[in-house]
C-alpha cells in the first residue's frame, strides 16, 4: 500500500504507536470517544437517527474548526487522514467521533508533556540550588587570597634567590683561596726543611768551634767560656798598646758567637718546630690541611653549597609547580568568569 492509501495493518500499527504515548486520563477519554463512535456507527448502519445531543457535522466543518490541531509527529490532520483513520475494529467511525479521538490524543500528549515537566521540576530546583552554591563559592574570593599570598612569598624568595647567588660566588672565591693555600703548603714545607737544615748546620759548626776553643784552652767548657778563653789567649800574646782596638773587636765577635746558640735554639723551638708540628704537619687531622682547609671544605663550604642548591631547587619548584600554575589557573578562571557574564547578558539570565 502507498502512503496515500494505507492498509488496515498500517493503520492499526499507527494507532497502537500513538496509544503508547498517552497517559491514563487520555486513554480513558479515547476509550469513551471510541465507544460512542461505535454506537453511532451501529445506529447509522441500522438506519436509525443519530443519538440525541449529537448534531451531525460535515467533515469540512470539523476540519475547518480544528485546522490548528496537530496529531502526534507534528503533521496537520488532513481530510484524507480523517477518512483513512476512520476504519478501526471492523467499524466505520464517523468524522466527528474520529476528530474527537484525535483531539483527545493531542490533549493526552500535551498532558503528558506537562506531567513530565512537573516530574523534572524538582531536579531543576536542585540544579538551580547547586548553581547558587557554586555562585556563593565564587564569592569567597579565593583568587584574591592566592594572588596576595603569592605576591607576599615572591618577595622573600627573590631575596633568597639573589642572596644564594651572592653566597655561591663567595663560596667559589673561598674555595679558590683554600686551593691556593693548599697548593702553597708544599713550598712552605720545603722552606721549613731548608731552615731546619741551616739551623742544624750552624749548631753543628758552633759545637766544632766550641771543641776547638776548648782544645786550645786546655779544657772543654761552654761555648761562651771557651770562646772567651780562646780570644783572651790570643790577646795576651799581642804587644801592649797594640791589642786594645783588636781586643774591642774580638769582644764584639765573642758576643756575637756566644749569642748564636740561644738565637738558634729560639728559632728552632719557637718557630721551626711549631711550624712543622702545628702548621705544616702531614699527619691526618694536623697542620693547616687537617685543621683548617679540610674542615672548612667538609663542614662549611660543601654543606653550604648543598644548602644553597636546595634553596635554589625550592625556589624553582615553587615557581614552576605552584606560583606559575596558580597564576595560570587564576587567569583561566577570569576568562571563564567573563564567559559566564557574557552568557548571562546574552540570554538575559
Amino acid at each position: 500500500m502507498s502512503a496515500e492509501n494505507p492498509s488496515r495493518a498500517e493503520l492499526e500499527a499507527r494507532l497502537t504507536a500513538r496509544l503508547s504515548s498517552l497517559d491514563e486520563e487520555a486513554l480513558r477519554q479515547l476509550d469513551a470517544t471510541l465507544g460512542a463512535a461505535q454506537e453511532e456507527a451501529a445506529r447509522a448502519a441500522a438506519g436509525d437517527p443519530p443519538a440525541e445531543g449529537a448534531p451531525p457535522s460535515a467533515p469540512d466543518d470539523i476540519l475547518a474548526a480544528t485546522v490548528s490541531e496537530s496529531p502526534p509527529g507534528g503533521r496537520t490532520i488532513s481530510r484524507r487522514d480523517f477518512l483513512l483513520g476512520a476504519v478501526a475494529g471492523g467499524l466505520v467511525v464517523t468524522p466527528t467521533n474520529l476528530l474527537t479521538a484525535f483531539w483527545a490524543t493531542s490533549r493526552g500528549e500535551k498532558s503528558g508533556a506537562a506531567r513530565a515537566r512537573q516530574e523534572v521540576q524538582p531536579e531543576l530546583t536542585k540544579l538551580r540550588n547547586l548553581v547558587k552554591l557554586y555562585e556563593t563559592l565564587e564569592q569567597v574570593g579565593i583568587d584574591e587570597v592566592i594572588s596576595t599570598g603569592i605576591a607576599i612569598l615572591e618577595v622573600p624568595l627573590k631575596a633568597v634567590r639573589e642572596g644564594s647567588k651572592a653566597l655561591q660566588a663567595g663560596l667559589g672565591l673561598a674555595d679558590t683561596a683554600l686551593t691556593a693555600l693548599e697548593g702553597a703548603l708544599p713550598a712552605l714545607g720545603a722552606g721549613l726543611a731548608l731552615a731546619e737544615g741551616l739551623v742544624s748546620v750552624t749548631q753543628a759548626r758552633l759545637r766544632i768551634v766550641q771543641q776547638v776553643a776548648g782544645e786550645v784552652g786546655g779544657k772543654i767548657s761552654p761555648l761562651a767560656d771557651a770562646i772567651g778563653s780562646f780570644f783572651s789567649a790570643i790577646l795576651s800574646r799581642i804587644p801592649f798598646g797594640v791589642g786594645e782596638r783588636i781586643q774591642d773587636g774580638i769582644s764584639k765577635i765573642t758576643e756575637l758567637i756566644t749569642s748564636l746558640p740561644s738565637v738558634l735554639d729560639g728559632i728552632n723551638n719557637q718557630l721551626l718546630l711549631p711550624l712543622k708540628n702545628d702548621w705544616l704537619s702531614a699527619e691526618e687531622g694536623k697542620g693547616l690541611r687537617g685543621r683548617l682547609t679540610t674542615p672548612l671544605r667538609q663542614k662549611l663550604l660543601e654543606p653550604l653549597k648543598l644548602h644553597l642548591g636546595d634553596l635554589a631547587a625550592l625556589s624553582d619548584s615553587l615557581e614552576q609547580r605552584l606560583f606559575g600554575p596558580a597564576k595560570a589557573a587564576i587567569e583561566e578562571r577570569k576568562k571563564v568568569r567573563q564567559q559566564i557574564t557574557d552568557y548571562r547578558q546574552a540570554n538575559a539570565l
